[in-house]
């Protein structure tokens, strides 16, 4: 495993108490300058089939601070053990809207200080956000992607509300 990929692995159990042999079971794949992938050990590509990319999206790089994608914190999301947010019905649809929204200290409760946050709904991890405290309280910004934001929308549009369960 490259520097990069150790450096991402090891920010993964210190800033989400990921434990490092969840972890372990994953091999960490730098796939450009600016994007790291994953998959488990376990994974075997069939013979005769060619490689046409390899692992699930991890992290984006270009940040400050990289990001971890969307996917990969549905993953892996279900091991943190903080900086983890658990949203009611009402919160969840502001964070599927990509809006901002004032997290009460109960919600809170796991945020450690600024930076990134893994986003649950009823026990499911759903995504990533990112945190500001200040002396106004703490800020949850959504980062939930664009695009699937707007195919919630359009589908709230055309077959009714959705309900996730």
């Amino acid at each position: 495993m490259d520097s990069t990929a150790l450096r991402f692995r090891q920010s993964l159990i210190d800033r989400f108490g990921l434990p490092q042999e969840v972890l372990d079971g994953y091999v960490f794949i730098q796939k450009s300058p600016k994007r790291l992938a994953f998959h488990p050990i376990s994974h075997v590509v069939p013979d005769g089939l060619p490689i046409e990319t390899c692992g699930q999206y991890l992290a984006k790089l270009s940040f400050q601070f990289p990001k971890l994608a969307t996917g990969a914190a549905r993953v892996l999301g279900r091991y943190a053990r903080k900086n983890c947010v658990h949203l009611g019905r009402d919160q969840f649809r502001t964070y599927l809207k990509r809006e901002d929204l004032w997290l009460d200290d109960t919600l809170a409760q796991s945020v450690d200080g600024d930076g990134y946050v893994l986003v649950f709904y009823a026990g499911a991890a759903c995504g990533v956000g990112l945190v500001h405290l200040s002396t106004e309280g703490c800020r949850l910004r959504s980062l939930f992607p664009k695009d699937w934001a707007q195919q919630i929308e359009h589908e709230s549009h055309t077959e009714g509300e959705l309900q996730p369960s």
